[in-house]
Formats: structure tokens, C-alpha cells, sequence
């Protein structure tokens, strides 16, 4: 098991048996076997499985408007999915869906996370990594929706949540990093605020273990919702969640060499 925590073991185990039940029915015997729980949360569960004899995964949303969860990631993946197309880039696509019963099964994609090839790789394949990263994000951009296709940058909102921070309760080291980065980011306001910022399609969880390298292809898993937002963010979300991962270490997705190999039509 992976990322799962006790307190929803049992919660998992009444959900799995709910699963096989409404699989049975929907699909018929035998069509769909549980195999894995991968993850256990207050929102769900998600499962490796047999669907058809194919491996894939099973996520069951058990939460408030868990349909329109469902119905928003099937719409969504197959938005990449027409992006993408094949190989280089992919996407997990949607198999089948049950939205009355939070139910989504999506492709298995059988390799590493795109964290884990980050750590272990150097030189030209870190390179490698990093170039098609830049393109399946150039590809994702080919989406279009209604609406402006840039917007301008504003620091406001993280201005005002870095302010609001009850800066006594913190230790003086953690304090004075606080301060400083909220310092920073003022000085940083002043000086872009007002810039355009290019718009592409994306998720909020675009970072790398969200991603499966394989020789192939990349591929882009747990994929929810789809919705237009600046392509610097998305950059920005992966960098500071690859180094939040990566404390103790150098790592290998803050080099200047991914943000080089992120195609520059989209920083504009």
C-alpha cells in the first residue's frame, strides 16, 4: 500500500467491497478485480485493478458532488488527450466512468514517476527529461477555451496571505525567512506587476510525481480538472514542489537548464 493511512483502512475496506459490487453490476462479472489500494484519504480511494483483463486504476471520490468530479476528469483528460495525441506526450486516458458512484477507471502506465527519474538522472538524460517536459507543457498550450488567452501577473493575493501570518507565533529563525521572502516577493511585485502572462491548459497538481517517464513517452496521471492558467505558475507549482521534496539535496529540477528548456512562447 501506498500513501494510505490507518484511520481510513477500514473505510477502504467497506469501499473496495462497494466497488466490486457496483462493478459487477455495471460491467459484469468478473470484468473488473481489485487488485492494489494505492491510496486511502477522507475524499476516497484509489486501486490498482483488472478492467477487461487491461491493468488500470480505480478511483472511487466519496465526497459532496463526487459526480461532477468524475464528469469534470473525463472531460478534462480527454481535452489532453486530443492535445496530446501520442507519443511523446501523453495522458492517462479515461476507460470508463460510473459518476453516480464516483467512479472513474483510468490507464495503468507501467514506469517511474517523473520525481524519481529526476533524482537519479545527470548530464544529457536530465536534459532529455527536462526538454520533453517543456514540450508536453508547449503541447498542453495548444488547448483552447473561451475566454482571453493571457492575463497579467498580480502579487496581491500571496501578499496578503504572507501578511496576514501570525509572525510571532514562529520560531526567529522560521520568522526571519518569512519575513524575508515576504519582503522579496514585494520588491518583485513592484517590479513585474501588470506583466502579461500566457495562459495554457493545465491542472493544480502539475508537479512530478504527478508524471510516469518511460522511454516513450511522458506521461501526465491524476489528472482531475482541467482549467486555463498562466504557464509560469505551473513552473513555478513544479519547481517549489521539487524542491520541498528534495530538501537534503541537490536538485536536479531547480537548475536554470529546465526553465531554459521551457519553450519561452510560453513565459510570454
Amino acid at each position: 500500500m501506498a500513501e494510505t493511512t490507518s484511520y481510513h483502512l477500514w473505510d477502504a475496506l467497506e469501499l473496495s467491497q462497494d466497488i466490486q459490487r457496483v462493478c459487477d453490476k455495471r460491467f459484469g462479472s468478473g470484468q473488473v478485480e481489485l487488485k492494489e489500494l494505492l491510496r486511502a484519504r477522507s475524499w476516497g480511494v484509489v486501486f490498482s485493478a483488472l478492467f477487461r483483463g487491461q491493468k488500470v486504476i480505480i478511483k472511487k471520490i466519496q465526497k459532496p458532488g463526487a459526480a461532477t468530479v468524475v464528469q469534470n476528469t473525463k472531460a478534462a483528460l480527454a481535452c489532453f488527450d486530443r492535445a496530446l495525441g501520442h507519443d511523446p506526450y501523453r495522458v492517462s486516458r479515461c476507460l470508463a466512468t460510473l459518476p453516480g458512484q464516483g467512479l472513474i477507471i483510468t490507464e495503468f502506465v507501467d514506469g517511474r514517476t517523473l520525481h524519481e527519474e529526476l533524482q537519479s538522472a545527470s548530464g544529457k538524460h536530465r536534459n532529455r527529461i527536462l526538454t520533453r517536459l517543456g514540450g508536453w507543457l508547449e503541447q498542453a498550450a495548444t488547448i483552447r477555451t473561451e475566454g482571453p488567452d493571457s492575463t497579467v501577473f498580480s502579487p496581491d493575493w500571496t501578499l496578503s496571505q504572507l501578511a496576514g501570518l501570525p509572525y510571532d507565533s514562529y520560531p526567529a529563525e522560521e520568522r526571519a525567512i518569512l519575513q524575508s521572502l515576504f519582503h522579496a516577493l514585494t520588491r518583485f511585485g513592484r517590479l513585474h506587476r501588470g506583466t502579461d502572462m500566457r495562459l495554457c491548459g493545465g491542472h493544480d497538481d502539475f508537479h512530478a510525481q504527478n508524471f510516469i517517464w518511460t522511454d516513450a513517452a511522458l506521461w501526465a496521471i491524476d489528472v482531475e480538472a482541467y482549467r486555463q492558467q498562466p504557464a509560469a505558475k505551473m513552473l513555478g507549482n513544479f519547481l517549489g514542489w521539487e524542491a520541498m521534496h528534495s530538501p537534503c539535496s541537490r536538485s536536479p529540477a531547480s537548475s536554470p537548464l529546465f526553465l531554459v528548456r521551457a519553450p519561452a512562447t510560453l513565459m510570454r
